[in-house]
């Protein structure tokens, strides 16, 4: 149990919703093991993520469920209340073809994500 207390608050990782990952799975109709296959993750990682045995992941690997989902990466961390689908920045941000290399994006994302994490679980305490 101390072991999963310190994956949640290691900064380098971000906070998931396991309802709305699961959500966001069913409403595209795609099977775990199609998701896993899609976002080059592990099947048993993204069946424990949805039922909220690990609760939080890196950056890189909400990013890719967002991207595969077409859902916004701030609806999947609990974050954002009601936006669902993607907005048009998001939808840029997360498009592979970006003017940024990957390591100037991915800091200024991971900061954005952390901050809003840090300001829901705040707010939610």
């Amino acid at each position: 149990m101390q072991k999963e207390e310190n994956k949640t608050q290691n900064p380098t990782l971000v906070s998931l919703d396991s309802s709305r990952l699961r959500q966001a799975r069913l409403r595209c109709e795609i099977t775990i093991e199609e998701a896993a296959r899609q976002t080059s993750l592990n099947k048993m990682t993204l069946q424990r993520y949805e039922s909220g045995d690990i609760r939080a992941t890196s950056p890189d690997r909400l990013l890719r469920l967002a991207n595969l989902y077409n859902v916004s990466p701030a609806w999947l961390t609990g974050i954002a209340a009601g936006q669902e689908f993607l907005s048009a920045s998001e939808q840029l941000l997360l498009s592979p073809d970006l003017s940024l290399p990957p390591s100037r994006l991915g800091p200024r994302l991971l900061a954005c994500l952390q901050f809003f994490s840090k300001k829901n679980s705040a707010g939610q305490a």
